[in-house]
C-alpha cells in the first residue's frame, strides 16, 4: 500500500552535504498543541517590575485570547521536523547556550527556554526590562543564559563606543571585563 503523497516528502534540512529542498512554497496551517503559556504573574516570578499593563508584557494575547488559534508552516515539497525536546537536549547537554541583543532576542530566548521545559532564574535587577537572566534546562544538563544589548558593540577603540553612546543615549557603557569573560566562557565552552 503505497503512503499519501504528503508522507512521502523528505525532509527539508537533511544531513550536511545533502541538499536543502525548497521549503519556501507552501501553506500556514492551525496548530492546535499550545506548547507553553505566558500568564501575569509569570513576570513577577522572574523579578522584573512588568505588568500586564506594559508593553514589555510578552503574554498579553495568551490572556486576551487564550483560545487563539496558533498557525505552523507546512511546506508542500518537503516535511520539516517537529521540536523535539529530548533532540534539542541531546545535542545541547553538557553545554551553555548564550544569546546577547534587544528585546526580540530576549522574546527569542524565552520562547526557547519555555519550550525546553527550563528552570528560569530572576533577573539580575527588578526593572520593565530583562537586563540579565539564566535558566537551567534538560533536567539540569542545559545552561541558557541572556545578557541584554541593544547594540552589540565590540570594540576597544573609545572613539567607536562615543559614537554609539550619541546614537543610543540608552546604551550601557558599563560592560566589564569579568562579564566579558563570562560571555567569551559561556560562548567557548
Amino acid at each position: 500500500m503505497a503512503l499519501p503523497a504528503d508522507q512521502q516528502r523528505g525532509r527539508c534540512f537533511s544531513s550536511p552535504g545533502t541538499p536543502t529542498r525548497d521549503y519556501t512554497d507552501g501553506d500556514w496551517v492551525p496548530f492546535t498543541h499550545h506548547r507553553y503559556k505566558i500568564l501575569a504573574h509569570f513576570w513577577e516570578q522572574l523579578g522584573t517590575t512588568i505588568k500586564s499593563s506594559t508593553p514589555q508584557n510578552y503574554g498579553r494575547c495568551d490572556r486576551v485570547t487564550p483560545n487563539r488559534i496558533l498557525y505552523e508552516w507546512q511546506p508542500h515539497r518537503c516535511r520539516l521536523d517537529q521540536f523535539s525536546v529530548q533532540g534539542v537536549c541531546e545535542v545541547l547537554r553538557g553545554k551553555s547556550l548564550l544569546m546577547v541583543g534587544d528585546s526580540t532576542v530576549f522574546q527569542l530566548w524565552l520562547s526557547f527556554a519555555l519550550l525546553l521545559g527550563a528552570q528560569l532564574g530572576k533577573n539580575v535587577k527588578k526593572a520593565s526590562t530583562v537586563s540579565e537572566i539564566t535558566a537551567s534546562a534538560c533536567g539540569d544538563a542545559t545552561r541558557l543564559a541572556f545578557v541584554r544589548n541593544d547594540l552589540v558593540l565590540y570594540t576597544s577603540n573609545v572613539g567607536d563606543l562615543m559614537s554609539a553612546k550619541r546614537c543610543d543615549g540608552f546604551l550601557s557603557m558599563q560592560v566589564t571585563i569579568p562579564e566579558c569573560m563570562l560571555i567569551a566562557s559561556l560562548l567557548l565552552g
